[in-house]
This record gives structure tokens, sequence and C-alpha cells, in this order.
């Protein structure tokens, strides 16, 4: 049985997939108070998939040269700005970005499992795979959006941060990164400002943009649509759910299609097998 664990601050979520002629389809969905010890909702058996939400990850992005020595400078970022990383407990996965900022291209480390995470996972027993929230938020955008003839941003808050991704025409992630907003801009002009940053320093048109996380209430999507119209762009919301199937009660399935811009991760990592086991 496949059980992916979401470890939100708010609440654990625990859901049960199967394979159902080539779609996950799923069959419990869950939500746990952060207190309650794992072992109580799952066994050894299981297939775990832990998530873990990206106010417990770190990501450090910096500009790279294709003709320097990629390792040496990974080494050095590692050691110049992450002097805290610990190497028995953090896990580090590199997220390789093909777009050009400026004419510049960057490079991104993905930096968690130490820490309060370590606490999280402590509970769980046997072995498990390791992912942050961020990454599986991309894989179910990907599985939910089709390829699109030009540019477009997937972004959203988790916890008290913004994340944007920008996903080019061959519909992979082109660049990742964090955007520092300004307190007293609303969601929409936050949004907004996210993206024309991105027009500007890649020079390609974006015309749409999708969004997702923590905080994404009807009137906040609402004053985001409406603010980024004006600037030409067009925003959706992320509707992961759509590319699965689920053999749950009415009421729960209910739950979820309200929730649905929070829960991609637990998409994301149905369809995807992630890298990091431990």
């Amino acid at each position: 049985m496949r059980v992916i664990i979401y470890f939100h601050p708010q609440r654990t979520i625990v859901s049960r997939w199967v394979m159902d002629a080539g779609v996950p389809t799923l069959t419990l969905y869950q939500e746990v108070g952060t207190e309650v010890p794992l072992s109580n909702v799952i066994s050894s058996s299981d297939d775990v998939t832990a998530v873990i939400h990206s106010s417990n990850v770190v990501l450090h992005s910096y500009p790279i040269d294709p003709e320097e020595d990629l390792a040496e400078r990974r080494t050095f970022e590692i050691a110049t700005c992450l002097p805290h990383l610990h190497a028995d407990d953090d896990v580090v996965l590199d997220v390789s970005m093909a777009a050009l900022l400026h004419k510049t291209q960057w490079q991104g480390l993905l930096v968690f499992g130490g820490g309060k995470t370590k606490c999280l996972l402590e509970s769980l027993t046997g072995r498990y795979t390791i992912v942050p929230d961020i990454l599986l938020d991309v894989q179910a955008a990907l599985a939910t959006v089709p390829v699109q003839a030009s540019p477009w941003v997937l972004i959203g808050k988790r916890g008290a941060t913004w994340y944007r991704v920008l996903i080019g025409v061959d519909h992979t992630l082109q660049y990742l990164d964090t955007y520092l907003a300004e307190p007293t801009l609303s969601a929409g002009e936050v949004v907004r400002d996210a993206v024309l940053e991105l027009r500007a320093a890649t020079g390609a048109f974006i015309e749409r943009v999708l969004l997702f996380g923590d905080g994404l209430t009807k009137s906040t999507f609402e004053d985001i649509k409406e603010t980024v119209l004006h600037s030409g762009i067009e925003a959706g919301r992320l509707q992961p759910f759509r590319t699965v199937r689920a053999e749950i009660d009415p009421e729960t399935k209910a739950k979820i299609v309200s929730k649905s811009h929070l829960l991609g991760p637990l998409v994301g990592a149905a369809l995807l097998t992630v890298p990091t086991e431990v």
C-alpha cells in the first residue's frame, strides 16, 4: 500500500493510494494532529513517502558560469552559504535551471531533513522516501496543465514564503526561486510584480499564472485574478485531483476539493517516483 504523509505545520495529512489500471487512486484521506503518533495510522510494511513542508526547507540559488567547474562551485556554495548544514541529517537536492535571467544561468539547492524535520521523521518506521512539497507542487502542476505555446508561472505561498516557478514551452521547470514580497502589497500585487519581473528578466512574454498553496482563499484568488488581468496575465488555480481517481466518501471528497490548492504534494507524490530514500 502506498502511503503519502504530508507534514504540514497546521495538520499532518495521511493518504493511501493504490494503482488502478495505471492511474493512482486515493482510497483514504485523513487529517491528524501534529502530535498524534504516526504508528497509529501507518504500519512498517507500508510504502511511505514523507512530504516536507517548505517552512522546513531551505532554497539556495546561485548564478553559474557553464565554463566553471560546477561540482567545485557547488561545494563552495554549500561551505560558504549553508554553514549550518549537517551532513548526517540534511538532504541536499540539486535543482537544474535552464532559463537565463538577465543572460545569467542559475542553479538551486534544496536542503531539508535536519532540525525539526528530523524530529518528525523519527515517528516513521521502516524505509521511506522524503521529498520537499514544492517539487511535488511542480509535478502536480505539470500533470494538470497541458503543454503551452509560451512559458507560464506557478506561484504560491508555503507558510510565509512565496515560491515562483517558471515552466518552459518544453513543459519542464526552467527556474525556481523564493520571492521576497513587500509586506504592504496585496496578494494580487505580489503575483503581478513577480510575473512582470520574470518577463523582464527572461524576455519571455508570460501570460499565464497558476496559483497554489497556503492562504489561497476564494477572495484572495479573486483579488489576484483581477489584479493580474490588467497586465495581460490570466490566472488559474491548481486543481491536482483532476489527474487521479478517488474511492472515498462524498464528505471527504468535498473536503479535498475545497483544499485542493493546498494538496498538490499528495498528487505529485502519487504520480512521481522521487529520488531520495532513507
